[in-house]
């Protein structure tokens, strides 16, 4: 990932309502990340102990109806 300070309005898909807020004023977006290479997964998941904890408080047969709301890849 590639942080860039000042990016031009041109590399933002104009249908976002964010985006296009920013053309109607006139106004350029803040500073931005992007991605430079290839998105692998680690092994490794951040959410893997919330899960594991959520587990504990449902019964057994329960663990299968479990759903946890997961960030964007960005984030």
């Amino acid at each position: 990932m590639v942080e860039i300070q000042e990016p031009s309005i041109d590399m933002f898909r104009l249908y976002v309502p964010d985006i296009a807020s920013f053309v109607d004023f006139k106004l350029n977006p803040g500073a931005t990340v992007v991605c430079n290479g290839k998105i692998k997964h680690t092994g490794k998941s951040t959410y893997l102990p919330a899960f594991e904890f959520l587990k504990k408080t449902v019964k057994p047969e329960e663990v299968g109806n479990i759903k946890i709301t997961m960030a964007a890849p960005n984030w």
